[in-house]
């Protein structure tokens, strides 16, 4: 009904936002998975990340950019980067004490922000020096197997990004 990228079909049954798409796999199909906790409180940390990153640091992304895509704007101001920007300072308190966004094991939450994170640095520059546990969370997240889950997908936003911006 919302006509977004990505839906979900899994025989018959639709589902889009792709929080819910990996909470559903994961509920599905990843039982064994560490990426999705049993444990009650640390799958409850891993929700709340999830929808951290739903309904602020990717709900501002998608603002930032619909102004761009949609908005008719050919420029960013300093509070459009502001604003994306001062989500940083949570995802580094998010990794104080822990590995990964919600603990010590990599988990759907960390794939999910680190694929905002790395499509709204391309606008909103983060400075790693000023974020310690960002930065070594990123070195961690570059050494997994699925590091390039957004590689291609921020090749094409950035392409994107720039052919709004150069109107």
């Amino acid at each position: 009904p919302k006509h977004t990228v990505p839906t979900l079909d899994d025989d018959g049954f639709y589902l889009w936002d792709s929080h819910a798409i990996m909470i559903y796999l994961m509920e599905r199909y990843g039982k064994d998975s560490s990426l999705y906790p049993k444990n009650d409180q640390s799958k409850a940390l891993v929700n709340q990340r999830l929808f951290f990153d739903c309904g602020d640091l990717f709900a501002r992304h998608v603002r930032v950019v619909n102004q761009l895509l949609f908005g008719g704007a050919t420029e960013l101001t300093e509070k459009d980067i502001k604003f994306v920007a001062e989500n940083y300072d949570i995802v580094e308190h998010f990794l104080q004490g822990g590995k990964f966004i919600a603990g010590n094991e990599v988990t759907i939450a960390d794939i999910s922000i680190w694929c905002t994170i790395t499509n709204s640095s391309t606008y909103s520059p983060l400075d790693l020096e000023k974020y310690p546990n960002i930065k070594a969370w990123f070195e961690r997240m570059k050494a997994l197997p699925y590091a390039h889950i957004n590689i291609e997908g921020r090749k094409e936003f950035e392409k994107l990004f720039a052919k709004f911006l150069n109107k």
